[in-house]
């Protein structure tokens, strides 16, 4: 009643229109809304003449306006009680509502992350690629999603995943934006984790020159890794199968290769082979490869393995041979034997083939004990001899010498 004194008092004093609702009530007692309105009338020269007044029931709609205000706040305590961050925004973007939880997460209140406040809790590398997808679907009306780290009261950022939804009205057009995130700072910490782990292995894969791989062998699906890929010299397009593996395996060792393959299928559990492969660019190439099956509940088997590229220690091997036949057609050529004397035994631990044969022992037999060594010098030279080599093997001291051999066919030399 003092409110619609005050607004007519209002329009009385000023000769403005005015309007307001009021509660009137009926011949059953009973209260119900009305909007009244009151607009004056004005002789040509603007004097007062006199006012008009309507009065509108409005009771159904106030009616409804309270059942939706005491909706929407039952919707709001309930929102703020579930476990879930949850926030809406309006048609133009500005964010006018978070839950419960998520101020309690921010430790702030609404006013301060409200509109466009709420990039001040955003990491400072999101902020622009969070912003951008923000307003390009509120162009589009497409659905928002996007991944950031937000901060928490405690200053610490957590991964969080945002998916805002929009409203239509009949027309289409969007009264509102309903948005709710999700924590999934574990997740996003396990893939990073299982990032590195991967980039750790493809390292060490490339740097010792070994891939991994997986054969199924009831459905023939292979998979590789990037080093496999590279051994074999195949794009990563390119979906591997024993025919593709086959076609760059030496043409020599194919055979072989292909019995590898029908034991494993006949149900070996393991296998290793060593074989070439002969690249488009007709380089060859030397490679290990070992696997071993192991079983599902279902009963399928799959093999796990690696191959290793050993180009280079075969290259080695193959120099050191080659080296070693050198070596000993030189020591034929020049006479000249090389050996080694073991202090633990007391006598050789290694003769090359020209130092049997100077000293005339079989290579075929077993090295000669330090006896037998001594007993091919010379009788005048033995004591000597094996005075001087024994000191130098005490001082481990270098030493030359010319003792007479004595061979068994008794010539001297």
């Amino acid at each position: 009643m003092k409110r619609t004194r005050r607004v007519w008092s209002t329009c009385l004093g000023t000769g403005s229109a005015g309007e307001m609702p009021f509660r009137v009530r009926n011949a059953a007692g009973e209260y119900r809304w009305f909007l009244t309105r009151a607009e004056p009338l004005r002789a040509s020269d603007g004097t007062l003449l006199y006012w008009i007044g309507v009065n509108l029931e409005i009771d159904d709609a106030k009616q409804a306006e309270d059942a939706l205000r005491k909706s929407e706040k039952e919707l709001r305590e309930v929102v703020d009680t579930i476990p879930a961050l949850i926030h809406t925004a309006r048609p133009d973007g500005y964010i006018d509502y978070f839950n419960k939880r998520w101020l309690e997460y921010f430790g702030v209140t609404l006013d301060e992350v409200a509109g466009w406040n709420w990039t001040a809790v955003i990491h400072a590398e999101d902020v622009e690629g969070i912003l951008t997808r923000w307003r390009a679907c509120l162009m589009t009306g497409e659905i928002f999603e996007y991944e950031t780290r937000v901060r928490g009261a405690n200053g610490e950022h957590r991964w969080m995943f945002h998916r805002k939804v929009p409203l239509r009205d009949a027309n289409g057009n969007i009264v509102k934006w309903y948005g709710s995130s999700m924590d999934i700072h574990e997740r996003k910490t396990a893939e990073e984790a299982l990032r590195s782990s991967e980039a750790y292995l493809a390292e060490a894969q490339r740097l010792s020159q070994t891939g991994s791989f997986g054969w199924k062998r009831d459905t023939g699906e292979i998979v590789w890794s990037d080093e496999t890929y590279r051994i074999f010299a195949y794009e990563h397009a390119v979906k591997p199968t024993i025919d593709l593996v086959l076609q760059r395996v030496h043409p020599e060792d194919r055979p072989d290769f292909l019995k590898v393959i029908e034991s494993a299928s006949a149900g070996v559990t393991q296998f290793e082979h060593t074989y070439r492969l002969r690249l488009p660019d007709g380089s060859v190439k030397h490679v290990h490869a070992l696997a071993h099956a192991s079983q599902d509940a279902s009963g399928n088997r799959e093999f796990v393995g690696a191959v290793t590229d050993i180009t280079e220690r075969k290259t080695a091997e193959e120099s050191l041979r080659s080296s070693e036949a050198y070596l000993a057609e030189a020591q034929r050529l020049s006479r000249t034997g090389s050996w080694a004397w073991s202090a633990a035994t007391g006598g050789p631990s290694y003769w090359s083939e020209e130092c049997h044969r100077v000293l005339g022992f079989d290579p075929a037999n077993r090295l000669p004990r330090g006896e037998d060594f001594f007993q091919q010098v010379h009788p005048d030279d033995r004591n000597g001899f094996r005075e001087l080599a024994e000191t130098a093997i005490r001082d481990k001291a270098y030493f030359i010498t010319l003792p007479k051999a004595l061979r068994p066919s008794m010539v001297f030399f």
